[in-house]
């Protein structure tokens, strides 16, 4: 179960149900076997399959007056953890990301995790003279969710739909946050043991390494904090996360002088997982950061095949550059398999256009017989505008099998995925 915002008040009671009304005026039945609370604050808990099913409206905080997050100015030249890591998978991934600039695709997990970061950097700055922390933790969550859902729904790489009911998670994560950072969720607490360094940008003395650190403890242990909105990986930390502790443990005793004592992950509304620096590891990662950039910079006037392609299935199974990687493409087998991660190619056969609840659908001749594509919003529509004969293939394929004919059928969720006679659609 999770946490709804707001505070609610029964109005009526069944043997079998409760009808609430939250502070806003939004009333609603509830099953009783669905709801836990709420309680004498008015706090509530709700199954998270009843509201995937029926989503809460956001509870409406203009009244409340939010602090504003104050963003530092990053050094020209200065390089990441992240830009590192994808440099090291696969040279070509970064130079269609950061030197050619290929559209990102757009996931709601993506400013999920903004918008937890920006709750829980701010919560510590509010003044709660007129509301508790919850509703104050729930408005920051909300202003920047509407930011990023707006975003999303502009762009013109949305991979996916919007889900509301992803909102009460992501609060019980926030919440999970300031109770590890402060030993409760109490103003007192928030107040008094907020965290020195939060969202804090640091860089090398030469200004080449950069990161931001979401937390910074200086007392009494020097501790730099990661949050992650995922799982904690089985296993302990993977290469990726032990490479991203050694950069913040460099980038710290650039400016303290020391190592931290560690480095936290916080798998936020799961579990804490630490790295303890190495010093000899800390120094072979420094080496290694200014090797990358003295090689990114020596190829950064060079065409695309300069920078290597290191295609794979670990290296290329979040990749934005799919559609536009040749390397890629080449690589991927023709055999259609159930899951995501399929490449199709055949010649069209026909088309429809979406209409009302519909999809857009587009049926291909492939070396396997024929398969039914379908895409819903713009991926449908463009799949519904393919012509008769014209060559096409689709990267990142969903494969199922369809629950009313019981044959295998294709989803296409990214509108660049769908080339054309040798072309992007989207970009045409």
């Amino acid at each position: 179960m999770s946490a709804v915002e707001g505070k609610w008040k029964i109005i009526r009671e069944t043997e079998k149900a409760l009808f609430l009304e939250r502070e806003d005026g939004i009333q609603r039945w509830f099953p009783k076997s669905v709801v836990s609370g709420p309680d004498s604050n008015g706090r509530m808990e709700v199954a998270d399959w009843f509201l995937g099913k029926e989503p809460l409206p956001p509870l409406e905080t203009s009244d409340l007056e939010l602090p504003a997050p104050e963003r530092g100015e990053w050094r020209q030249g200065a390089i990441s953890y992240s830009q590192v890591s994808t440099f090291r998978a696969c040279p070509r991934a970064y130079y269609f990301g950061r030197i050619k600039r290929v559209p990102s695709a757009m996931r709601q997990n993506q400013f999920l995790g903004s918008a937890v970061h920006e709750a829980l950097e701010l919560i510590y700055d509010c003044d709660f003279g007129t509301a508790v922390p919850e509703d104050y933790l729930a408005a920051l969550l909300r202003r920047r969710w509407n930011i990023g859902k707006a975003e999303f729904e502009r762009g013109r790489r949305q991979l996916g739909r919007w889900d509301e009911s992803k909102f009460s998670p992501a609060l019980d994560q926030a919440r999970w946050g300031v109770a590890q950072a402060t030993g409760d969720f109490s103003v007192e607490s928030i107040t008094g043991r907020a965290p020195p360094g939060r969202e804090k940008m640091m860089f090398s003395g030469d200004s080449r390494i950069g990161g931001i650190i979401d937390v910074l403890f200086t007392d009494p242990e020097l501790v730099a904090v990661d949050y992650k909105t995922g799982k904690a990986p089985e296993g302990g930390l993977g290469d990726d996360q032990q490479l991203q502790g050694l950069i913040y443990s460099h980038l710290v005793r650039e400016e303290y002088d020391r190592l931290p004592d560690r480095v936290e992950f916080w798998y936020l509304g799961d579990t804490k997982v630490t790295f303890i620096p190495d010093e000899a590891k800390v120094a072979e990662v420094a080496e290694l950061m200014h090797e990358a950039s003295d090689t990114i910079d020596e190829l950064r006037e060079m065409d695309e095949g300069h920078w290597e392609a290191r295609p794979s299935e670990t290296a290329c199974k979040w990749c934005d550059a799919k559609p536009w990687c040749s390397p890629y493409q080449d690589s991927i087998s023709d055999q259609i398999e159930e899951g995501r991660g399929n490449l199709v190619r055949g010649e069209v056969l026909e088309s429809l256009q979406p209409e009302g609840k519909r999809p857009g659908s587009v049926t291909i001749q492939t070396g396997d017989g024929e398969l039914k594509l379908k895409g819903w919003g713009r991926p449908g529509g463009l799949l519904g505008e393919l012509l008769p004969g014209q060559e096409v293939q689709c990267i990142d394929t969903w494969i199922s099998r369809s629950e009313y004919s019981g044959e295998l059928e294709g989803l296409v969720s990214d509108p660049y995925a769908i080339i054309v006679d040798g072309y992007i659609k989207a970009e045409k």
